[in-house]
């Protein structure tokens, strides 16, 4: 069973993916539109898909909801007191 940051984890994973070929797609449609203004050429040289638009949208993964960590114990604290330190407290 995956907890809740594993399941986090993959969807981001997923999510940079997506905008890694979001941008790989981008990349080879400005070769193309470069190549076609550089010759002259219309855009029916341009293949199809690249003509239309590139909907990409990332969303940043909730991480309120991951699990936190335990908090650590709290040290302990020791008190030593001297006997002349108990003296001087019992006089005033």
């Amino acid at each position: 069973m995956l907890c809740i940051s594993q399941i986090k984890l993959i969807q981001t994973v997923a999510q940079n993916r997506e905008l890694t070929d979001g941008l790989a797609h981008m990349e080879e449609a400005l070769q193309q539109f470069r190549a076609a203004d550089e010759s002259g050429a219309d855009s029916s040289s341009i293949t199809d898909n690249y003509l239309e638009p590139l909907n990409l949208s990332f969303v940043l993964p909730d991480l309120s909801k991951l699990e936190k960590p335990a908090k650590p114990p709290l040290p302990e604290v020791k008190v030593f007191f001297t006997s002349s330190f108990l003296l001087a407290f019992k006089n005033l």
